[in-house]
């Protein structure tokens, strides 16, 4: 039995639909990730489960237990902001036990619950500290800390990271799992950073125009989207008619996947399509080249960065493993792809 379920959730503010009939299932101990652009809906889907939005239509259940009525406070929620929401004036200490002295718990309970957070989160000693003199990182690791003090049912994490810069963002997340992981907390994510969430997740739903396209591991997403808007939300860029592939008339959108792309024929490949380079990009481990075939079309395929590239106007021959061709399913009606 899951633990979170949500089943055929709308929400519309006015008459502009926001959310259309969302469903979806989170299990013990699990990490969701909800992944998709700004206005997608994966924040207000958030803010929903959390009880801070009321549904239009649908249901949110606890192990099988409907929420609908039970207030945002009383859900045994937590929530984790991009702002951080700590209080300056208050030591690292004291912003970790609010919840818990509110609660009434005892001195010793609130001091214990200090100290093994402290060493969870890699600030061990910094319970002195007030807030205000702390990094960015350091206080998304104390706001982390306090959510996690109350020992929320589930943790709910809206854009934790989205005020650091990159390189720490991509660090603070793996960081984050390993937290969550080992206090086995269940957790929705939200995010617009491919690379945060396929960090920090079980589990990524892809998101858009208020609806989720896919759900599935980050590697059965890489690996396989179903739509053309998951596969260009993963960087995935090689978007053709299926038409250039087969019968002239196939209808569709095919992937022709970078990863199953070659150079050279191998023993599972094949050859596909003659095209010509424009463009070569040495990004250390590997080479980005970009060609174009005689259809104009442009293809994108990587190769190890210590073998020799091809030069731009270089003619060359597209090779494709068994899983380079991936069918893609058209937006449903009504919804544009972005």
């Amino acid at each position: 039995m899951p633990m979170l379920s949500v089943r055929h959730l709308t929400k519309s503010f006015g008459t502009q639909r926001i959310l259309d009939d969302i469903s979806l299932e989170v299990s013990a101990g699990q990490i969701l990730a909800l992944l998709g652009a700004s206005g997608s809906g994966k924040s207000t889907l958030l803010r929903c489960i959390a009880g801070l939005e009321p549904l239009d239509a649908g249901e949110i259940l606890w192990q099988d237990v409907p929420l609908q009525n039970t207030p945002s406070h009383e859900r045994g929620f937590g929530l984790v902001f991009q702002d951080f929401a700590l209080f300056p004036h208050m030591t690292v200490a004291e912003n970790i036990v609010f919840g818990l002295r509110m609660a009434g718990k005892s001195a010793a309970e609130q001091r214990a619950t200090v100290v093994t957070l402290l060493k969870l989160i890699g600030l061990a000693g910094y319970d002195g500290r007030h807030v205000d003199t702390l990094s960015g990182g350091q206080k998304q690791r104390v706001a982390l800390a306090r959510s996690l003090a109350p020992r929320p049912r589930l943790l709910m994490l809206d854009e934790p990271l989205g005020s650091l810069d990159a390189v720490l963002r991509e660090q603070l997340a793996i960081d984050i799992r390993a937290i969550l992981k080992e206090t086995h907390t269940t957790a929705l994510y939200v995010t617009h950073d491919l690379r945060e969430a396929f960090a920090s997740a079980d589990a990524v739903a892809v998101m858009q125009d208020g609806v989720i396209d896919q759900i599935g591991t980050p590697q059965e997403l890489f690996s396989r989207p179903r739509s053309a808007h998951t596969a260009r939300l993963l960087g995935l860029t090689n978007i053709l008619p299926a038409s250039l592939f087969g019968d002239a008339s196939q209808t569709g959108d095919v992937l022709l996947h970078a990863a199953h792309l070659r150079l050279a024929a191998e023993a599972d490949s094949r050859p596909l399509a003659q095209a010509v380079v424009t463009r070569v990009t040495y990004e250390g481990w590997r080479h980005r080249i970009d060609s174009k075939l005689s259809s104009s079309h442009e293809v994108t395929l990587y190769q190890d960065g210590s073998k020799p590239a091809p030069q731009s106007g270089e003619a060359i021959t597209l090779h494709a493993g068994p899983d380079a061709l991936i069918p893609l399913a058209p937006a449903p009606a009504g919804r544009t792809t972005r």
